[in-house]
């Protein structure tokens, strides 16, 4: 896939894996069902808002994973940043905002301990994407 069509597919492809997860969320806790809509909309603006940032990101990485002719292949990618999150030790991390662990397979996201939180997410204490969750995404980018 070259870089421009990866730019113009992340976007989208967040999106609706993200409202994936969302729903499989709900399916688990029907009071967040109604919720599940606000969440929907924040994923939706924080997409838009960061799609700039995130294409700059693109260009920067693509130094380490695009061929000289800009040509990425996002399978190899995927699959080996899913073995490294499997093969690394479990690690806390804080980037603005967000905080939780990686390694061991997984991204556990901490959920800010607040009325809204708990409006939103219920009693969901930390949002996980395993190595699974990252495979679906794979192949909606890819596919």
């Amino acid at each position: 896939m070259n870089l421009q069509k990866l730019k113009e597919r992340l976007a989208p492809s967040i999106e609706t894996w993200i409202d994936a997860r969302i729903d499989d969320m709900i399916k688990g806790n029907p009071s967040l069902a109604i919720p599940s809509v606000y969440m929907k909309r924040a994923a939706h603006n924080i997409v838009c808002r960061n799609k700039e940032k995130w294409e700059d990101k693109i260009d920067n990485l693509s130094l380490f994973v695009a061929d000289e002719n800009g040509v990425v292949d996002a399978e190899s990618v995927f699959d080996d940043a899913m073995q490294i999150l499997k093969a690394m030790e479990k690690k806390p991390f804080d980037i603005g905002v967000l905080h939780g662990t990686i390694g061991d397979g997984c991204i556990s996201i901490d959920m800010p301990d607040g009325i809204i939180s708990a409006l939103l997410f219920g009693s969901n204490k930390s949002i996980a994407i395993t190595t699974d969750d990252i495979a679906e995404l794979k192949n909606i980018l890819i596919t």
